[in-house]
C-alpha cells in the first residue's frame, strides 16, 4: 500500500506509459492488415465514446431544463406561431439551427428577446438539444 496518493498517482503513470509504449512498438510490427483492423477498432470506439457522451449530455440538459422543455415537448411543430411578427423570428433560428456545428465553428451569438410568453425558452430549449444531437464532438486538443 502506498504511503502517500502520489505514489500510486506515480504508480499508474508509470503503468500507462509502458503500456503507451508497448502498443507504440506494436504499431510499428503491425501488417497493413493489421494496422486497417486496429484502425477500424479506434474509429468505432472514438464513434462509441462520442456517442456516449452525447447521451449523457442530453440526459443531463433534460434534468436540467425539466418535463416541461423535454425534447418531445420542444420539438419541431410544437412552437405555435400566433403572431406575424413571430414569422421572421422562427425562420431565421431555422436558419440558424441548419448550420449548428458552422455556427459553433465561428462562435455565433444568439440573443433572445422579447415580451414574456412568446416562446423564447421553448425555441431556445429546441436548439439545446439540436446542438447535442447534431453538432459533431470537439476534437480533443
Amino acid at each position: 500500500m502506498p504511503d502517500r496518493p502520489s505514489d500510486s498517482a506515480s504508480n499508474g503513470s508509470l503503468k500507462i506509459k509502458r503500456d503507451l509504449d508497448y502498443l507504440m512498438k506494436r504499431c510499428r510490427q503491425m501488417t497493413p492488415e493489421e494496422q486497417s483492423a486496429f484502425d477500424a477498432r479506434e474509429k468505432k470506439l472514438r464513434e462509441d465514446q462520442a456517442r456516449y457522451k452525447r447521451e449523457k449530455n442530453l440526459a443531463r440538459l433534460k434534468t436540467q431544463l425539466g418535463e416541461r422543455y423535454s425534447r418531445e415537448r420542444v420539438g419541431p411543430g410544437t412552437y405555435t406561431i400566433y403572431h406575424k411578427n413571430q414569422r421572421p423570428v422562427v425562420a431565421k433560428l431555422r436558419a440558424f439551427a441548419a448550420d449548428i456545428p458552422a455556427m459553433l465553428a465561428a462562435r455565433a451569438n444568439l440573443v433572445l428577446f422579447g415580451a414574456m410568453g412568446t416562446g423564447k425558452d421553448h425555441l431556445m430549449a429546441h436548439l439545446l438539444y439540436l446542438k447535442l444531437v447534431l453538432a459533431s464532438p470537439r476534437k480533443e486538443q
